[in-house]
């Protein structure tokens, strides 16, 4: 029953004018979006549940993709969480395959060495994507 009417409540998120409204500005302004707000846009735009083959979703993984290299290691493992909700797109699996990557040349490079909880996190995040 939850699961249906949450459905429900999605569609008409996804219908509603002014979150097509929303997305447009989104979209017009993703050439001055900082890396916090477009990570933050795109796990909200999945919570939401918009489609990985949308446009939207496509502008902020395109953003992403573009500023791979400036992703913290948080960044990184909440990312790579994130795409795993999408659906397979040509845009989604490159970016599953860049973000491992990405993460194994940058750990040693910004890791802190005295945050255990972090390390123990960057062990975790290393072994399952190995």
């Amino acid at each position: 029953m939850y699961r249906e009417s949450s459905n429900v409540v999605t569609k008409d998120i996804l219908r509603h004018p002014d979150f097509e409204r929303l997305c447009k500005k989104l979209r017009s302004q993703s050439g001055v979006i900082e890396l916090n707000e477009t990570i933050e846009a795109l796990k909200i735009i999945s919570y939401v549940g918009v489609p990985s083959n949308s446009t939207i979703v496509q502008v902020l993984l395109q953003l992403v993709r573009q500023n791979i290299n400036s992703l913290t290691l948080p960044h990184i493992m909440f990312l790579d969480f994130l795409l795993h909700q999408f659906k397979s797109s040509p845009l989604v699996d490159a970016l599953k395959i860049a973000l491992p990557i990405v993460f194994e040349i940058h750990l040693p490079l910004k890791m802190d060495r005295e945050n255990v909880a972090h390390l123990a996190e960057y062990l975790h995040y290393a072994s399952k994507t190995r």
